[in-house]
């Protein structure tokens, strides 16, 4: 049997952690609020009570554990899908605007090292 060929592009780790998003399309949206799934470099995902289309941008906020702020991302919907029990979907979505101290934040998670980065 062939291997399946892994398409992403940063390893993933298995995360719980809080997280904040809103469609910008929808500015008087209010903030909702799910657990991500798992997280990298590239973006997260999270379980959602709503369907979120393809290619929507969300404003997203990353509670990480430890850190004393959310980290602050817009991303883009990658992939949707309905989950089996219940009526809730599991989204994948991809960061499309990340300040570098952020992704130094979610490197230093990776690795296991849960100390803050000196310019965050």
């Amino acid at each position: 049997m062939a291997k399946l060929l892994e398409r992403r592009e940063f390893t993933r780790r298995k995360s719980r952690f809080t997280l904040r998003y809103k469609d910008l399309a929808k500015p008087t949206e209010k903030f909702r609020t799910a657990i991500s799934a798992d997280v990298s470099e590239g973006g997260v995902r999270f379980q959602s009570e709503k369907f979120i289309a393809l290619a929507c941008h969300l404003a997203v906020e990353l509670e990480i554990p430890t850190m004393l702020k959310p980290i602050k991302v817009i991303s883009k919907i990658a992939w949707v899908k309905k989950l089996p029990i219940g009526e809730d979907y599991e989204v994948g979505n991809q960061f499309l605007e990340i300040s570098n101290e952020s992704k130094d934040v979610i490197r230093s998670f990776m690795r296991g090292d849960l100390r803050l980065p000196a310019s965050f």
